[in-house]
């Protein structure tokens, strides 16, 4: 894999989706960021084994192909190297990152190792909404939910989506909130 993209779009996009990486686990692959470069554009993917976040941008490809890389390094380091052109590099030995004058390479874990995730192709399995929108529905309910962590099944809010209309109810239980 090789591709050329600009530092601050690739830092951004990083930063997005490493937020989906998972920090310390007994599988490494879930602390990475799967890179995906095919037809000039890149994918960057993370999974923590409950959320995923998948971001594509355009990068002019060279070579064709899929690797991860450690989210949390991946996305400090090309967010230090951001005002930059940056060529990511993949061989067998891992990532090299070439920037201005100068190159660094970071150890990879190969894209094989890494979750499939499905999406839903079906509409009544998934739903799309406005971000503000979303948010403005979770900060109606959020107050209730549980901070004790030996009522894991109280610390979330239950969403549900029914016919046109996405309802949100939190609880802890002495409380409850809904939207």
């Amino acid at each position: 894999m090789k591709f050329v993209c600009n530092g601050t779009v690739l830092s951004d996009a990083a930063y997005t989706v490493g937020k989906a990486c998972a920090v310390k686990t007994i599988t490494p692959v879930l602390e990475c960021i799967k890179l995906q470069a095919k037809n000039d554009v890149l994918t960057l993917t993370a999974y923590d084994g409950e959320i995923s976040i998948e971001k594509k941008i355009s990068a002019d490809v060279l070579e064709e192909g899929e690797i991860c890389v450690n989210g949390k390094f991946f996305a400090d380091f090309v967010g230090k190297i951001s005002l930059e052109e940056i060529v990511v590099d993949s061989d067998e030995k891992g990532l090299l990152i070439k920037y201005g004058e100068s190159e660094s390479y970071m150890q990879t874990l190969p894209a094989s190792d890494f979750p499939v995730i499905s999406y839903a192709e079906d509409k009544e399995k998934y739903f799309e909404v406005k971000e503000s929108d979303l948010k403005e529905l979770v900060a109606k309910v959020a107050f209730c939910c549980a901070t004790d962590e030996s009522r894991p099944i109280l610390k979330g809010c239950l969403l549900e989506a029914k016919e046109n209309k996405l309802n949100a109810t939190a609880l802890d239980g002495f409380r409850m909130a809904c939207s």
